[in-house]
């Protein structure tokens, strides 16, 4: 679900059409938190997206902040850009 309101904005759309998709959204997003393994490398990067996506970039920079490997740099100072623009939308990589 959370993917499929990502691709929203990808394809140029509003991320909700109403409030109740936003609250539909946040309790998806909320729920996956909790599914989430903190110790496995690749949950952690997504479970630091999903903070930043409800806006608590402290949070997720925190998360981002422990990961030590060298093969993320780069990654590491994409989310601290977009944590520094306070954004909660989807943005590419690459």
């Amino acid at each position: 679900m959370w993917w499929s309101f990502s691709d929203r904005v990808r394809g140029g759309n509003e991320l909700f059409e109403s409030e109740e998709e936003k609250e539909i959204w946040e309790k998806n997003i909320k729920r996956l938190m909790k599914l989430s393994d903190p110790y496995d490398i690749d949950q952690k990067i997504t479970l630091a997206e999903l903070h930043r996506c409800l806006g608590d970039f402290k949070i997720c920079m925190k998360i981002i902040n422990r990961i030590r490997r060298p093969e993320l740099v780069k990654l590491k100072s994409r989310f601290k850009d977009e944590c520094d623009k306070q954004n909660i939308m989807v943005f590419q990589l690459s």
